[in-house]
This record gives C-alpha cells, sequence and structure tokens, in this order.
C-alpha cells in the first residue's frame, strides 16, 4: 500500500509539471524514482483530464478499476 500511495503522489508531481501547473518536481522526487509506470500513469492522468475538461457543467465522468464488475445495471462495454 505504501509503494502504490508513494507511485501516485510521484506520478502526480510528474503530471503537475508535464501539464504546466507546477514549475517543477519537488525536491524529494529524484529521477531515479521515476519509473517507467509513472509515464504510463500520467498519460492515463491526461486522458482523464482532457475528458474531465471536455465536460460540458453537470457532466459526470464514471471511473472503474480495470477488472472490477461493472456497476449493477449498467451495460458490459462493448
Amino acid at each position: 500500500m505504501a509503494r502504490s500511495e508513494h507511485l501516485a503522489d510521484v506520478a502526480l508531481r510528474v503530471w503537475e509539471v508535464r501539464r504546466g501547473h507546477a514549475p517543477e518536481l519537488p525536491r524529494y522526487v529524484t529521477a531515479d524514482e521515476i519509473p517507467a509506470v509513472v509515464d504510463r500513469i500520467t498519460d492515463v492522468f491526461d486522458a482523464y483530464a482532457d475528458r474531465w475538461h471536455a465536460l460540458p457543467v453537470g457532466g459526470s465522468l464514471t471511473v472503474t478499476s480495470p477488472g472490477a464488475p461493472e456497476p449493477p445495471g449498467r451495460r458490459p462495454r462493448a
């Protein structure tokens, strides 16, 4: 759990710099702490951020975990 939390934090900091929301990475994030998985995570952040910003006022975005069962009443994805 601690590793997941740490990777999420590092990915968020990298994403903020990539998107121009932060000028640089915090000192506690070093280059050797940025594994390839962080690039994959930040790519997902980009996709969701773009979808979020494209929503109309009052719109919504549903995010499910890969492999999670579909919520009741929803049709399976094609």
